[in-house]
């Protein structure tokens, strides 16, 4: 059996600032700037040679800052099998 990976890393950064003046930091307090990494993207693809050449692709995303509470830490994106 032979089996070829290739893996890559999607990443979101996001980065906000603010400018408030005092009626704002009534309503709302003060707003820091903050630094945040939204999202990461693992991926992973190529190719088994076990019955016939297949290929596959498997990519599960982290969506740890912009999800809703109760919601999964992980979701599974891209699954594919192709028999060449």
């Amino acid at each position: 059996m032979v089996a070829k990976l290739a893996g890559g890393l999607s990443v979101l950064f996001d980065y906000s600032t603010f400018s408030q003046d005092e009626e704002s930091v009534v309503q709302v307090g003060t707003q820091e700037d903050k630094f945040e990494a939204r999202s990461f993207r693992f991926i992973a693809g190529g190719t088994l040679d076990f019955v016939g050449p297949v290929a596959y692709l498997f990519a599960a995303e982290y969506k740890g800052f912009s999800r809703d509470y109760g919601d999964p830490l992980f979701s599974l994106t891209d699954l594919a099998f192709t028999w060449k």
